[in-house]
C-alpha cells in the first residue's frame, strides 16, 4: 500500500510554517527538515536496523514495583524487605524497590497475587506560558472572603513547604515518597494561596499510584474540605474503575470536594479499533497512513517520549507491538514492552530519549485475533502527534465519578486550551466537569496546563466554602460552581469545557449588605443589678448613615450608653447624630462621614434591671444603612433576673447552699461567667445554710 502523503520539503511556505509550529511546540522541536519519504507504509523488521542514537529505559523491569497481596492482612513486610526496600503500603498493595532479578522470587511468596511495575504519575503541565490569566478574585478578597478556616489538601510530586509564599498556610506535610525538585507542587500550592489566601494547606508528596491512594486516604482522615491533584495516572483505563478512583469516591462520601486536572492529552492521544485493510498486520491510524509522525511530518524530534498502549486482555491471545522508527534512516528506535497484564487488560510502554531525527510511530498486530480496541497516550517533550484522536483523551484519575475534572481555559483566546483533554470517559460518562484558568502567574513562574486549572478551581471552591454561612457538601459546592459557570464553546454542557469556565465572582456568595450581632452578659442577673449589651455592625455602604435601635420588652429601670467605637477607636462627637438609652431601649446613629465600606461599629450600653426576680427581658433590634438596607440584629436576645445568685445555684430548691453547689459557683467564677460580687452572694448563702 503506497498512498501519497504530501511532504513537500523545499517550498519556502512550508519552511515558514515549520518554524511557526516549532515555536508553538516548544524547545524540544527542531525546524530542520525531517525529510520523510512520500509514503506512510509500515516498516517491517527486515527493513530496519538498530539505532545507535537512542537511549531506552527498560520499562518492563523498572526498579520500583508494587506487590499485590491476596489479602491486606496477609502482607509480610518483613519477608518482603529481604528482597528490597519496602515503600508505601495501602490496602492489599505494598511497594518495594529491588533489582529486577528479585521479581520472580517475590512473585513466588505465598501471599503474593502478582508483582507489577509501580505506575508513576505524570504532572499535567505543558511547556510555554501563553496568555497569562488574572484570577478574577481581587474583589472577593476585598469583601473579606479569603478562604479562612477552609482546609485544602494538595497531592503532588514535590513541595517546598518553607517557601515564604505558602509557609504561613501550611498545616502539615506528609511524604509518601521523597520529593523531587520543588517546582510543580509549589506552583500548585501558590495557585491555591493566590486564589484563597487564608486557606489551610495539607500537602502530600507522591510518585506512584499507590502513593496517591494512600495520600487521598490520609487527607480523608484529616477531614480536609477540598482535595486537589494536578497529576495523571496513565496506567489506568479511563473508565473510573480503579483503586485510586475508589479512594476518591470514599473521600467525597466523607465530605471532601475533589478536584482533578483533566489532562493535556487532546493532541497526543489516539484510540480506535485495529484495522488493516490490506492485511499486512500494520494498524491504519487513518485510512491512508500506517505511520504517525511525531510531532508532525515536517519536523524532527528531540527529547524524551513516554508512551502507553492499552488494549483488552480477553483470553484469546491477541498481542500488539508499538514501535518508534526513523523512516528516513530506516532504524528501529524502540519497541513497546508489557508492563501490566491483568485479568482484563494489557498495558505496554515505551520510555525513550531521542536525539534530533525523524520519528514515526507504527503499530503491528503480532498474535491472536486482530479485533481489539486500542488506546494510546503520548507523554514527554512533545505537544502533539500527527493525527490525534481528541475524543476520550481524559486521563485518570479525572475519570473517577467523584472527581470534578477540570479542563484548561486560555483567557487570551477565550476558549479551552488546544491541549486540554476532552471526554467522554471510556464508559461513556460526561467529562470534564468544569474549566478553570490556566497560564497563572505565580512567584515561581507561570503555571500552565490543566495543572494550573485544577488548583485554581480548588481555590475558588475554598472561597465558596468560606463565604457561606453553613458547611457545604461536595454536591452543593459542585452545583454552585456548575450553575454559576460561564458557558463557552458548544451551548450547554459539552465534552471540551463541561459546564463552562468557573466564574469566581458569580460562584462566591456576596457578603451581606449589612450584618449586626448582639452579645448580652450575663444572661442571668440578680434583680436590680446591671446587664452589659454589645452590638457589633459591619457596614457595606459607606455613603449612608448608620442607625441602630434596640427595644426592651418589658421596660427596665434604665439604660445608659457606655461607648461607641468605629473600627476600634472611640467615636468623636461629630461622628454621632444620636446616642441615647432609657428604660424602653437604646438608639445610636452614626454619620456617613465617619463610615466607609467594611467599617465596624461597636456600641456598648448597660441596662439596670428592676428589683423583681424571675422576669425574662427580650431585646428586639434592627440596623439600617441607608433608606433601603436594614437587617435584624442576630445573637443574644434575652436576659433573666433571679432573686440572687444563691438561688441560681440552689439546684435542689431546699433554700440552702451545699458544698457541692458552692463548688459549681466557684467553677463558673473561674470560667468568667460569675463576677466576684455574685460569687460573694453564694458564699454568704453557704455560710448561712
Amino acid at each position: 500500500m503506497t498512498p501519497p502523503r504530501a511532504r513537500t520539503v523545499l517550498a519556502l511556505a512550508l519552511l515558514v510554517t515549520a518554524v511557526v509550529v516549532a515555536i508553538a511546540v516548544g524547545p524540544a522541536m527542531s525546524v530542520e527538515d525531517a525529510v520523510r519519504s512520500s509514503d506512510a507504509d509500515g516498516l517491517n523488521a527486515s527493513e530496519l536496523r538498530p539505532s545507535p542514537t537512542v537511549t531506552t529505559e527498560s520499562v518492563a523491569d523498572p526498579r520500583e514495583y508494587v506487590v499485590i497481596a491476596t489479602d491486606a492482612s496477609a502482607i509480610d513486610a518483613a519477608a518482603l524487605s529481604h528482597h528490597g526496600t519496602v515503600g508505601t503500603r495501602f490496602g492489599n498493595r505494598i511497594e518495594v524497590t529491588m533489582p529486577p532479578s528479585n521479581r520472580s522470587a517475590v512473585a513466588n511468596l505465598s501471599w503474593v497475587e502478582r508483582v507489577e511495575p509501580a505506575g508513576t504519575v505524570q504532572p499535567t503541565q505543558v511547556a510555554g506560558s501563553g496568555n497569562r490569566s488574572d484570577l478574577g478574585v481581587s474583589r472577593i478578597h476585598a469583601n473579606g472572603t479569603t478562604g479562612a478556616n477552609v482546609s485544602v489538601g494538595i497531592i503532588d510530586t514535590d513541595f517546598s513547604p518553607d517557601d515564604p509564599t505558602i509557609s504561613d498556610n501550611v498545616v502539615t506535610v506528609r511524604r509518601f515518597t521523597e520529593p523531587q525538585s520543588p517546582t510543580h507542587g509549589v506552583k500548585a500550592a501558590q495557585t491555591v494561596v493566590a486564589t484563597a489566601p487564608d486557606a489551610n494547606l495539607y500537602l502530600a508528596t507522591v510518585s506512584t499510584a499507590t502513593d496517591v491512594a494512600a495520600a487521598v486516604d490520609y487527607l480523608r482522615q484529616q477531614d480536609v474540605d477540598v482535595i486537589v491533584m494536578s497529576l495523571s495516572l496513565p496506567q489506568f483505563d479511563d473508565d473510573g474503575d480503579h483503586f485510586v478512583g475508589d479512594q476518591l469516591v470514599a473521600a467525597r462520601d466523607d465530605g471532601s470536594f475533589v478536584v482533578v486536572s483533566a489532562g493535556n492529552q487532546r493532541q497526543r492521544h489516539w484510540e480506535g479499533a485495529f484495522t488493516s485493510p490490506d492485511g499486512n498486520a500494520f494498524l491504519n491510524w487513518t485510512p491512508d497512513d500506517e505511520r504517525v509522525c511525531v510531532p508532525n511530518c515536517d519536523l524532527r524530534f528531540s527529547g524524551t517520549l513516554d508512551i502507553y498502549l492499552d488494549y483488552p486482555n480477553d483470553g484469546d491471545g491477541s498481542d500488539y507491538a508499538l514501535e518508534l522508527v526513523n523512516p528516513v534512516e530506516r532504524t528501529l528506535l524502540a519497541r513497546s514492552q508489557r508492563t501490566v497484564v491483568s485479568d482484563d487488560r494489557v498495558l505496554e510502554q515505551i520510555r525513550v530519549s531521542v536525539s534530533s531525527q525523524a520519528v514515526d510511530m507504527q503499530l503491528q498486530h503480532t498474535a491472536g485475533p486482530a479485533d481489539d480496541d486500542l488506546e494510546l497516550h503520548v507523554y514527554g517533550d512533545v505537544r502533539r502527534i500527527e493525527t490525534p484522536v481528541p475524543t476520550s483523551s481524559i486521563t485518570p484519575p479525572a475519570d473517577s465519578p467523584a472527581a470534578v475534572s477540570t479542563a484548561a481555559y486560555d483567557r487570551g483566546v477565550e476558549r479551552t486550551a488546544s491541549y486540554s483533554s476532552v471526554g467522554p470517559t471510556d464508559d461513556g460518562r460526561q467529562t470534564p466537569t468544569l474549566t478553570g484558568y490556566t497560564n497563572i502567574e505565580t512567584p515561581s513562574g507561570v503555571f500552565t496546563g490543566t495543572s494550573a486549572a485544577a488548583p485554581y478551581v480548588a481555590g475558588v471552591a475554598a472561597l465558596v466554602e468560606s463565604g457561606t454561612t453553613t458547611d457545604q457538601s461536595p454536591a452543593a459546592l459542585e452545583q454552585r460552581l456548575v450553575e454559576s459557570a460561564d458557558d463557552i464553546g458548544a451551548a450547554g454542557v459539552d465534552a471540551e469545557s463541561g459546564a463552562g469556565v468557573v466564574n469566581a465572582e458569580a460562584a462566591v456568595p456576596a457578603p451581606p449588605a449589612l450584618h449586626a450581632t448582639r452579645a448580652v452578659s450575663p444572661r442571668e442577673v440578680t434583680a436590680g443589678e446591671t446587664v452589659t449589651v454589645t452590638t457589633t455592625t459591619t457596614v457595606r455602604d459607606g455613603e449612608s448613615n448608620l442607625g441602630l435601635s434596640d427595644r426592651f420588652d418589658p421596660s427596665v429601670t434604665g439604660a445608659s450608653i457606655e461607648q461607641v467605637q468605629i473600627d476600634g477607636n472611640p467615636a468623636q462627637v461629630g461622628d454621632l447624630q444620636v446616642s441615647a438609652a432609657d428604660e424602653t431601649g437604646a438608639t445610636v446613629a452614626v454619620s456617613a462621614a465617619a463610615l466607609s465600606d467594611g467599617t465596624t461599629v461597636t456600641h456598648t450600653y448597660t441596662v439596670t434591671t428592676p428589683a423583681e426576680p424571675g422576669v425574662t427581658y427580650t431585646i428586639d433590634g434592627t440596623v439600617t444603612n441607608g433608606q433601603s438596607t436594614s437587617t435584624t440584629i442576630t445573637g443574644n436576645t434575652t436576659f433573666t433576673t433571679v432573686a440572687s445568685q444563691a438561688t441560681r445555684y440552689d439546684s435542689d430548691g431546699d433554700g440552702r447552699i451545699t458544698a457541692s453547689e458552692l463548688g459549681d459557683a466557684v467553677t463558673d467564677f473561674g470560667q468568667g461567667s460569675l463576677t466576684a460580687s455574685e460569687l460573694g452572694d453564694v458564699v454568704t448563702a453557704f455560710g448561712q445554710s
